[in-house]
């Protein structure tokens, strides 16, 4: 059974990789924003295996801002999956262009996979900028203190303040794993 749900995905490889071989990057983007999962699952293994890092950063510049989030949530998420730092800065432009959450919130995660200190930073600026936005806000806390626990402690008691209550249940929960004794005076205070 699992040969014969694979079976398309497998069909799908020789034609992603053969329209996207000549590296043109528009026909990936064509691809990721296929209606077949398929088709966007090949792309996605194509990214992560085969491309340049010039290349995939190339796409996130065309990319990221695309109005399906499937495009820029699996641009964003093949950044991440290749820890590529010289893509923070593009990450941190389509923070300020990307209108879709779920993209965003892709966008996030990609800067915490990469874990260096500009992605922090950007996180930073992304818990700030999207307090509003339960999702947004709650996936940079919790990206952010994944690559810089320590940076983003002190930041983790201000979330404890959000009116939205999944915001405050993020912070709570990262500071645990940062520091029990704080968490627990958090807490306290509520």
């Amino acid at each position: 059974s699992f040969r014969i749900r694979m079976q398309p995905l497998e069909r799908a490889r020789p034609i992603v990789s053969a329209t996207t071989a000549g590296k043109a990057l528009d026909q990936t983007l064509v691809h990721l924003a296929s209606v077949s999962g398929y088709v966007r699952d090949a792309v996605f293994l194509d990214m992560v295996k085969t491309y340049s890092e010039e290349k995939l950063v190339q796409l996130a510049i065309l990319g990221l801002e695309h109005e399906d989030p499937l495009v820029a949530g699996a641009i964003a998420e093949a950044l991440g999956t290749r820890k590529l730092a010289t893509a923070v800065k593009v990450l941190e432009s389509a923070l300020g262009k990307q209108k879709s959450e779920e993209a965003l919130s892709e966008i996030c995660w990609a800067l915490g996979q990469i874990g260096s200190e500009a992605s922090a930073k950007t996180l930073e600026k992304a818990a700030d900028k999207f307090k509003k936005s339960f999702r947004v806000a709650g996936d940079a806390y919790l990206a952010w203190a994944a690559c810089d626990p320590k940076g983003a402690q002190a930041h983790l008691s201000e979330g404890l303040d959000s009116k939205l209550a999944g915001v405050h249940i993020v912070c709570l929960t990262k500071m645990v794993e940062v520091s029990e004794d704080k968490a627990l005076v958090a807490a306290a205070a509520d």
